[in-house]
Protein backbone atom coordinates (compact mmCIF):
# COMPACT_ATOMS: atom_id res chain seq x y z
CA UNK A 1 0.00 0.00 0.00
CA UNK A 2 1.38 3.37 -1.04
CA UNK A 3 0.79 6.24 1.38
CA UNK A 4 0.59 9.88 0.34
CA UNK A 5 1.65 12.56 2.80
CA UNK A 6 1.06 16.04 1.40
CA UNK A 7 1.57 19.40 3.10
CA UNK A 8 -1.04 22.15 3.09
CA UNK A 9 1.56 24.89 2.63
CA UNK A 10 1.23 28.29 4.27
CA UNK A 11 1.36 31.68 2.58
CA UNK A 12 4.87 33.19 2.54
CA UNK A 13 4.59 36.77 3.77
CA UNK A 14 6.68 39.62 5.07
CA UNK A 15 6.92 39.87 8.85
CA UNK A 16 4.00 42.30 9.05
CA UNK A 17 1.85 40.12 6.76
CA UNK A 18 1.05 42.97 4.38
CA UNK A 19 3.06 41.64 1.43
CA UNK A 20 3.72 38.16 0.11
CA UNK A 21 7.27 36.84 -0.09
CA UNK A 22 7.45 34.14 -2.79
CA UNK A 23 11.27 34.26 -2.75
CA UNK A 24 11.29 32.04 0.36
CA UNK A 25 9.38 29.22 -1.35
CA UNK A 26 12.46 27.36 -2.75
CA UNK A 27 13.86 27.06 0.81
CA UNK A 28 10.45 26.11 2.19
CA UNK A 29 10.01 23.44 -0.50
CA UNK A 30 13.46 21.97 0.15
CA UNK A 31 12.68 21.80 3.88
CA UNK A 32 9.44 19.92 3.22
CA UNK A 33 11.18 17.50 0.86
CA UNK A 34 13.87 16.75 3.46
CA UNK A 35 11.16 15.98 5.99
CA UNK A 36 9.32 13.36 3.97
CA UNK A 37 6.61 15.45 2.26
CA UNK A 38 5.73 14.01 -1.15
CA UNK A 39 3.22 16.58 -2.39
CA UNK A 40 1.89 20.07 -1.65
CA UNK A 41 -1.53 21.72 -1.56
CA UNK A 42 -1.21 25.43 -2.33
CA UNK A 43 -3.44 28.45 -1.54
CA UNK A 44 -5.94 26.51 0.53
CA UNK A 45 -7.33 27.58 3.90
CA UNK A 46 -4.02 27.00 5.71
CA UNK A 47 -2.35 28.95 2.91
CA UNK A 48 -4.66 31.95 3.47
CA UNK A 49 -5.66 31.79 -0.19
CA UNK A 50 -8.94 33.62 0.41
CA UNK A 51 -7.04 36.52 2.04
CA UNK A 52 -4.76 37.05 -0.95
CA UNK A 53 -5.52 38.94 -4.15
CA UNK A 54 -5.69 37.06 -7.44
CA UNK A 55 -2.33 38.55 -8.46
CA UNK A 56 -0.75 37.46 -5.18
CA UNK A 57 -2.17 33.96 -5.50
CA UNK A 58 -0.81 33.71 -9.03
CA UNK A 59 2.63 34.71 -7.78
CA UNK A 60 2.49 32.05 -5.07
CA UNK A 61 1.25 29.30 -7.37
CA UNK A 62 3.80 30.29 -10.02
CA UNK A 63 6.60 29.77 -7.49
CA UNK A 64 5.32 26.30 -6.50
CA UNK A 65 4.83 25.35 -10.16
CA UNK A 66 8.34 26.40 -11.19
CA UNK A 67 9.87 23.27 -12.76
CA UNK A 68 12.70 23.08 -10.21
CA UNK A 69 10.25 23.23 -7.29
CA UNK A 70 7.58 21.04 -8.88
CA UNK A 71 10.15 18.32 -9.60
CA UNK A 72 10.69 17.85 -5.84
CA UNK A 73 7.17 16.48 -5.37
CA UNK A 74 4.89 13.84 -6.81
CA UNK A 75 2.10 16.40 -7.13
CA UNK A 76 1.54 20.13 -6.76
CA UNK A 77 -2.18 20.77 -6.25
CA UNK A 78 -3.46 24.34 -6.51
CA UNK A 79 -6.67 25.61 -4.91
CA UNK A 80 -8.44 27.98 -7.28
CA UNK A 81 -11.43 28.49 -4.97
CA UNK A 82 -12.83 32.03 -4.81
CA UNK A 83 -16.18 33.82 -4.65
CA UNK A 84 -15.92 35.28 -8.16
CA UNK A 85 -16.13 32.99 -11.18
CA UNK A 86 -13.84 35.34 -13.09
CA UNK A 87 -11.17 35.03 -10.37
CA UNK A 88 -11.52 31.24 -10.36
CA UNK A 89 -11.01 31.03 -14.12
CA UNK A 90 -7.97 33.35 -14.04
CA UNK A 91 -6.35 31.24 -11.33
CA UNK A 92 -7.25 28.03 -13.13
CA UNK A 93 -5.90 29.15 -16.49
CA UNK A 94 -2.59 30.16 -14.96
CA UNK A 95 -2.28 26.87 -13.06
CA UNK A 96 -3.17 24.76 -16.11
CA UNK A 97 -0.79 26.70 -18.37
CA UNK A 98 1.99 25.96 -15.87
CA UNK A 99 1.38 22.19 -15.75
CA UNK A 100 -0.39 21.92 -12.40
CA UNK A 101 -0.91 18.34 -11.20
CA UNK A 102 -4.52 19.06 -10.19
CA UNK A 103 -6.79 21.98 -9.40
CA UNK A 104 -8.96 22.12 -6.30
CA UNK A 105 -12.29 23.76 -5.54
CA UNK A 106 -14.49 24.34 -2.54
CA UNK A 107 -17.80 26.26 -2.39
CA UNK A 108 -17.79 30.07 -2.15
CA UNK A 109 -16.99 31.32 1.33
CA UNK A 110 -19.74 33.97 1.22
CA UNK A 111 -22.71 32.25 2.89
CA UNK A 112 -25.59 33.76 0.83
CA UNK A 113 -24.18 32.28 -2.41
CA UNK A 114 -23.16 28.86 -1.08
CA UNK A 115 -24.82 25.80 -2.68
CA UNK A 116 -27.33 24.25 -0.26
CA UNK A 117 -27.92 20.89 -1.97
CA UNK A 118 -25.63 18.17 -3.26
CA UNK A 119 -26.90 18.74 -6.81
CA UNK A 120 -26.21 22.47 -6.64
CA UNK A 121 -22.68 21.88 -5.36
CA UNK A 122 -21.86 19.28 -8.01
CA UNK A 123 -23.28 21.52 -10.75
CA UNK A 124 -21.21 24.45 -9.44
CA UNK A 125 -17.98 22.41 -9.60
CA UNK A 126 -18.91 20.94 -12.99
CA UNK A 127 -19.44 24.42 -14.44
CA UNK A 128 -15.88 25.34 -13.51
CA UNK A 129 -14.12 22.07 -14.31
CA UNK A 130 -15.69 22.08 -17.78
CA UNK A 131 -13.33 24.97 -18.55
CA UNK A 132 -10.36 22.69 -17.80
CA UNK A 133 -11.35 19.36 -19.38
CA UNK A 134 -7.84 17.86 -19.34
CA UNK A 135 -6.91 18.79 -15.77
CA UNK A 136 -7.51 16.50 -12.76
CA UNK A 137 -9.88 17.94 -10.15
CA UNK A 138 -9.75 17.53 -6.36
CA UNK A 139 -12.86 18.56 -4.41
CA UNK A 140 -12.09 20.13 -1.02
CA UNK A 141 -14.77 19.13 1.50
CA UNK A 142 -14.50 21.22 4.65
CA UNK A 143 -17.66 21.41 6.73
CA UNK A 144 -16.58 24.76 8.16
CA UNK A 145 -17.07 26.23 4.66
CA UNK A 146 -20.22 24.37 3.67
CA UNK A 147 -23.92 25.02 4.02
CA UNK A 148 -25.24 23.16 7.12
CA UNK A 149 -27.60 21.18 4.90
CA UNK A 150 -24.72 19.32 3.21
CA UNK A 151 -21.71 19.56 5.53
CA UNK A 152 -21.96 15.88 6.47
CA UNK A 153 -22.65 14.64 2.94
CA UNK A 154 -19.07 14.10 1.76
CA UNK A 155 -19.70 10.53 0.64
CA UNK A 156 -22.83 11.52 -1.27
CA UNK A 157 -21.04 14.46 -2.89
CA UNK A 158 -17.99 12.44 -3.94
CA UNK A 159 -20.20 9.67 -5.38
CA UNK A 160 -22.16 12.23 -7.42
CA UNK A 161 -19.00 13.96 -8.64
CA UNK A 162 -17.54 10.64 -9.72
CA UNK A 163 -20.54 10.12 -12.00
CA UNK A 164 -20.95 13.65 -13.33
CA UNK A 165 -17.46 15.21 -13.45
CA UNK A 166 -15.06 13.29 -15.74
CA UNK A 167 -11.94 14.95 -14.29
CA UNK A 168 -12.82 14.24 -10.64
CA UNK A 169 -9.89 12.30 -9.15
CA UNK A 170 -9.90 13.02 -5.40
CA UNK A 171 -11.63 14.49 -2.38
CA UNK A 172 -9.89 16.21 0.51
CA UNK A 173 -12.06 15.57 3.57
CA UNK A 174 -11.47 17.98 6.45
CA UNK A 175 -13.64 17.41 9.50
CA UNK A 176 -14.15 15.03 12.40
CA UNK A 177 -16.70 12.75 10.71
CA UNK A 178 -14.49 9.75 10.07
CA UNK A 179 -17.49 7.57 9.24
CA UNK A 180 -18.48 9.85 6.35
CA UNK A 181 -14.87 10.06 5.18
CA UNK A 182 -14.52 6.28 5.29
CA UNK A 183 -17.69 5.92 3.23
CA UNK A 184 -16.02 8.09 0.58
CA UNK A 185 -13.19 5.53 0.54
CA UNK A 186 -15.56 2.55 0.42
CA UNK A 187 -17.62 4.04 -2.42
CA UNK A 188 -14.62 5.11 -4.46
CA UNK A 189 -13.77 1.52 -5.45
CA UNK A 190 -10.46 2.84 -6.77
CA UNK A 191 -12.08 5.43 -9.04
CA UNK A 192 -10.90 8.40 -6.97
CA UNK A 193 -8.61 9.05 -4.01
CA UNK A 194 -9.65 10.13 -0.52
CA UNK A 195 -7.35 12.49 1.37
CA UNK A 196 -8.01 13.23 5.04
CA UNK A 197 -7.16 16.70 6.31
CA UNK A 198 -7.91 17.00 10.04
CA UNK A 199 -4.48 16.99 11.67
CA UNK A 200 -5.55 15.76 15.10
CA UNK A 201 -7.18 12.64 13.62
CA UNK A 202 -4.59 11.61 11.03
CA UNK A 203 -3.63 8.47 12.97
CA UNK A 204 -7.26 7.63 13.70
CA UNK A 205 -8.01 7.90 9.99
CA UNK A 206 -5.10 5.55 9.28
CA UNK A 207 -6.65 2.96 11.60
CA UNK A 208 -9.94 3.42 9.72
CA UNK A 209 -8.36 2.61 6.39
CA UNK A 210 -7.43 6.01 4.94
CA UNK A 211 -4.02 6.12 3.26
CA UNK A 212 -3.69 9.68 1.97
CA UNK A 213 -3.38 12.87 3.99
CA UNK A 214 -3.03 16.61 3.44
CA UNK A 215 -2.08 18.66 6.49
CA UNK A 216 0.60 19.01 9.18
CA UNK A 217 2.50 15.77 8.81
CA UNK A 218 3.99 13.48 11.43
CA UNK A 219 7.56 12.91 10.37
CA UNK A 220 8.00 9.63 12.28
CA UNK A 221 4.73 8.38 10.77
CA UNK A 222 6.07 9.19 7.30
CA UNK A 223 9.08 7.06 8.16
CA UNK A 224 6.80 4.18 9.16
CA UNK A 225 7.38 4.39 12.92
CA UNK A 226 3.80 4.04 14.14
CA UNK A 227 4.55 3.78 17.86
CA UNK A 228 6.57 7.00 17.86
CA UNK A 229 3.89 8.68 15.78
CA UNK A 230 1.25 7.69 18.35
CA UNK A 231 3.26 9.26 21.16
CA UNK A 232 3.92 12.36 19.08
CA UNK A 233 0.24 12.62 18.19
CA UNK A 234 -0.78 12.58 21.87
CA UNK A 235 1.48 15.55 22.49
CA UNK A 236 0.34 17.22 19.28
CA UNK A 237 -3.34 16.98 20.26
CA UNK A 238 -2.62 18.33 23.74
CA UNK A 239 -0.66 21.20 22.23
CA UNK A 240 -3.32 22.09 19.66
CA UNK A 241 -6.23 21.91 22.07
CA UNK A 242 -4.44 24.08 24.62
CA UNK A 243 -3.30 26.65 22.07
CA UNK A 244 -6.55 26.79 20.12
CA UNK A 245 -8.49 27.34 23.33
CA UNK A 246 -6.18 30.24 24.25
CA UNK A 247 -5.52 31.87 20.89
CA UNK A 248 -7.61 30.30 18.10
CA UNK A 249 -6.47 27.95 15.34
CA UNK A 250 -5.45 30.49 12.69
CA UNK A 251 -3.07 32.35 14.96
CA UNK A 252 -1.41 29.15 16.10
CA UNK A 253 -0.88 27.44 12.75
CA UNK A 254 1.58 29.93 11.34
CA UNK A 255 3.34 30.48 14.66
CA UNK A 256 3.90 26.73 15.08
CA UNK A 257 5.10 26.39 11.50
CA UNK A 258 7.55 29.26 11.89
CA UNK A 259 8.93 27.65 15.05
CA UNK A 260 9.46 24.42 13.11
CA UNK A 261 11.15 26.28 10.24
CA UNK A 262 13.35 28.45 12.46
CA UNK A 263 16.07 25.80 12.79
CA UNK A 264 16.42 25.90 8.97
CA UNK A 265 16.66 29.68 8.94
CA UNK A 266 13.25 30.09 7.27
CA UNK A 267 10.37 32.37 8.21
CA UNK A 268 7.00 32.52 6.49
CA UNK A 269 6.36 35.90 8.07
CA UNK A 270 3.15 37.15 9.62
CA UNK A 271 -0.52 36.50 9.01
CA UNK A 272 -2.50 38.42 6.41
CA UNK A 273 -5.09 40.74 7.96
CA UNK A 274 -7.76 40.43 9.29
CA UNK A 275 -5.90 37.59 11.05
CA UNK A 276 -3.63 38.82 13.84
CA UNK A 277 -0.30 37.29 14.82
CA UNK A 278 0.52 36.13 18.32
CA UNK A 279 1.91 38.86 20.55
CA UNK A 280 5.39 38.41 22.03
CA UNK A 281 3.77 37.45 25.33
CA UNK A 282 1.49 34.90 23.66
CA UNK A 283 4.42 33.40 21.76
CA UNK A 284 6.28 32.91 25.03
CA UNK A 285 3.25 31.06 26.42
CA UNK A 286 3.31 28.83 23.32
CA UNK A 287 7.03 28.12 23.72
CA UNK A 288 6.59 27.25 27.39
CA UNK A 289 3.80 24.83 26.52
CA UNK A 290 5.95 23.20 23.83
CA UNK A 291 8.72 22.82 26.40
CA UNK A 292 6.30 21.46 29.03
CA UNK A 293 5.10 18.76 26.63
CA UNK A 294 8.71 17.93 25.71
CA UNK A 295 7.85 18.71 22.11
CA UNK A 296 10.99 20.72 21.31
CA UNK A 297 12.77 17.97 19.42
CA UNK A 298 9.90 17.74 16.95
CA UNK A 299 10.30 21.43 16.11
CA UNK A 300 14.10 21.36 15.89
CA UNK A 301 14.83 18.24 13.86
Amino acid sequence: MKYKLYAAVLAPCTEDGFEINPSIIPQYAAFLKRNGVTGVFVNGMAGEGQSLSVNERIQVQAAWLHPQIKSLFDEVIISIAANSLDDILKLGKHAVNNNVSAISLMPPSYTPIQPTTVDDLVNYCATITNHFPETPFLYYHSSSCLSPQIFRCGSEISAAMSKRIPTFVAIKYTHYFLDDCLMCEVQSNGKYEVFFGTDELILASFASGIHQWIGSLLKSFAAGDLESAQEMNKKFVQLLQSLHAKFGSTKCSKALTNIALKSAGISLGGLRRPNIDLSAEEEQIMLKLIDLLDFNKEFNS
